[in-house]
């Protein structure tokens, strides 16, 4: 009798030792499962993903460069207004030119003619030559 309890206390012993030892697998298991995941995502906080680096690198730089092309072109459009304004002030200011200095030749070649100077004509063609002279100063 006390032999079959010893054998009867032996295989529980064995029984339990084995049930404890497939809790001790499983728990294991589920430790060893939790660290690969724990150590998993601590790789990727360094070295993130090649489509999230594309994601938030590149599509914020082509932003940018998008912004920057904008404002860009605003600049050339505004350049090229102001060199079209420019130039038609240039043009209209040379027009105006060449017909001054025509005015004045045929306002000398009259004095010459009437080569007879006195001082009063001598003073207004002074008058005409400061007139003309302010006209363009002021153009420019």
């Amino acid at each position: 009798m006390i032999e079959k309890f010893l054998k009867d206390a032996m295989e529980y012993a064995n029984e339990w030792k084995n049930s404890y030892m497939q809790e001790l697998e499983v728990k294991n298991q589920e430790v060893i499962q939790k660290c690969i995941s724990n150590i998993d995502s601590r790789i990727q906080i360094p070295w993130p993903d090649e489509e999230a680096v594309e994601v938030e690198v590149y599509h914020a730089r082509e932003s940018e460069i998008n912004n920057h092309k904008k404002i860009f072109e605003k600049h050339i459009r505004s350049i090229t207004l102001k060199n079209n304004t420019n130039n038609t002030l240039f043009k209209n200011t040379i027009k105006e030119f060449r017909e001054v200095l025509a005015n004045y030749s045929k306002i000398m070649q009259e004095h010459l003619k009437n080569s007879v100077l006195n001082v009063a004509e001598l003073q207004k063609a002074i008058q005409e030559v400061k007139q003309v002279h302010s006209k363009m100063t002021k153009q420019t």
